[in-house]
This record gives C-alpha cells, sequence and structure tokens, in this order.
C-alpha cells in the first residue's frame, strides 16, 4: 500500500470568479497524474485557505477540495484524507469549523478551533 502526498498552500479563496476554480478539471488531472492505484492520499493544506473567512469563501473551498477528493477516489480506486493547517487569513470562527470537508467516498476531517490551530488527520 502506497502514501501520496497532495499539497496546497495559500489558496486565498476569495470568490466563485478565482482562477483556480475556474481551472478545476486541469487541477484534479494533475493532481492524478503520478498517483498510484489503491493508495492512500492525503490532501494536505497549508494555510490561508480562505481570503478573508467569509462563510461564502469556506464553501467555495470546501467544493473545490470535495470535487479534488471524490475525482482522485474515483479515478485511482483511493483512501483521500484531508488534513489542513489554517493560516493567517483564517477566521478560526463557527463558520470555518461549519465547513468541514467531506467527500462520498470516504471521510475527510476538518477540524478548527480556538484551541486547535491544527487539523488531526484521521482514518474511517
Amino acid at each position: 500500500m502506497s502514501l501520496s502526498v497532495i499539497h496546497f498552500s495559500d489558496i486565498h479563496i476569495k470568490g466563485a470568479d478565482d482562477v483556480i476554480l475556474k481551472r478545476i478539471d486541469k487541477l484534479k488531472s494533475a493532481c492524478v497524474s503520478s498517483l498510484p492505484n489503491n493508495g492512500d492520499v492525503v490532501i494536505a493544506i497549508s494555510g490561508d485557505i480562505a481570503f478573508s473567512g467569509t462563510e461564502q469563501q469556506y464553501s467555495l473551498a470546501k467544493g473545490l477540495i470535495d470535487s479534488i477528493s471524490c475525482y482522485i477516489a474515483e479515478q485511482k480506486t483511493s483512501k483521500v484524507y484531508v488534513v489542513c493547517v489554517p493560516g493567517n487569513h483564517e477566521v478560526i470562527s463557527q463558520i470555518l469549523c461549519k465547513h468541514r470537508f467531506r467527500c462520498k467516498t470516504e471521510q475527510n476531517i476538518f477540524k478548527a478551533g480556538a484551541a486547535e490551530a491544527v487539523s488531526a488527520l484521521s482514518t474511517k
């Protein structure tokens, strides 16, 4: 069994017209291009997920990560986990905690709070 890590940093989602959201198909293809089949995949997101911490920005980010996670799981028959570390643009609040990253095929964990600066990787 293999373990692969895909790292995103400082995606700074502002709105629905962000370039990263418009290029989701290319991004998904790039993510699976070098992955082996049937391995575990960790998507690590280090900081600055949203630009200013609005609910809309986290919702868009959740959609992005869910789309990538599900695509990887389907294309590579892989278990996909998401680990996030809040950055200085994150507003550690109920809005951030509300938008837990989830995928239909696997459980992904996204935790944050005043006492939890780092999200933990959890298995099923």
